[in-house]
């Protein structure tokens, strides 16, 4: 994962740093990654807590906190969207049980072939 520090700061700094419209970002996202830039800002925010979870070392306020979510509950809510379960239920999985994997190649779960 990248530093996480890039995603904290939302839209306004990605806007400083790209020096462009919103208005053109949101068309450049929704382009090449079929996401506007809120999106992808919190798809990676709940892929950097889906990390700090399995290291079982912060609780879910504190890692809700940790990636900038400002209310519990709206982290609760996209953490639900992108990985399609709550938090504590990811928790609860353990590390490496059933665990599914996130790809953003194609902004889809991908559950692990079990056959083996």
């Amino acid at each position: 994962m990248q530093n996480p520090e890039n995603f904290t700061a939302g839209l306004p700094q990605m806007l400083n740093l790209a020096n462009v419209s919103q208005e053109h970002l949101n068309r450049e996202f929704k382009k090449y990654l079929q996401l506007t830039p809120t999106e992808f800002i919190n798809m990676k925010r709940i892929e950097y807590a889906s990390e700090l979870i399995m290291q079982d070392q912060y609780s879910i306020a504190d890692i809700s906190e940790m990636c900038g979510f400002h209310s519990l509950s709206h982290f609760y809510k996209n953490f639900e969207k992108n990985i399609h379960c709550s938090p504590m239920a990811y928790m609860k999985r353990g590390k490496r049980e059933h665990e599914p994997e996130y790809s953003l190649e194609n902004h889809c779960l991908l559950i692990p072939d079990r056959r083996k």
